[in-house]
């Protein structure tokens, strides 16, 4: 991560970072452990345990890292808060092993697969993040994040 937001803030852009953990009692705790070992990165946690009254569009340009629900996403793109996931430069899904077909890492999946393909409908390249997802066992990676990825490919 520090890689990414220091090659980015060679090229003049600006890195934002979306760290998404699946429960509300990992939200704080990966806040710490950010503010602890990439101290100089502004960080926020958002969580449905919080009343945040901003707009995540709001509170975005104000933070580097956003630790998050993924359900805190998915209300944003489903409310139009948030019009794009170009609007940030990594997605970083944590425990993607618990996804399973109804989980907000598919509905965030989906929203990213449809601005991918609208864009192409269109000759255009989509700016989009990168994702990239963590997993716990690699026996289950195989199974659950081959069906997580099927959005992406139909190569599984």
């Amino acid at each position: 991560m520090q890689h990414h937001f220091e090659s980015l803030k060679q090229e003049r852009r600006d890195p934002k970072i979306v760290f998404f953990v699946p429960t509300v009692g990992l939200v704080e705790q990966q806040r710490r452990m950010f503010q602890r070992y990439l101290s100089t990165l502004k960080t926020l946690a958002l969580s449905g345990d919080q009343d945040s009254k901003l707009p995540l569009r709001e509170l975005t340009p104000k933070y580097d890292v956003l630790v998050m629900t993924p359900q805190i996403m998915q209300n944003s793109l489903l409310e139009y808060d948030v019009q794009s996931l170009g609007l940030f430069t990594l997605l970083i899904f944590d425990e993607c092993h618990h996804t399973n077909k109804n989980h907000p890492y598919n509905g965030i999946m989906g929203h990213y697969i449809d601005e991918k393909l609208e864009a192409e409908k269109m000759n255009q390249t989509a700016l989009l993040p990168q994702v990239f997802s963590f997993v716990a066992f690699i026996c289950v990676a195989v199974n659950i994040c081959c069906e997580f990825w099927s959005l992406l490919s139909s190569s599984c």
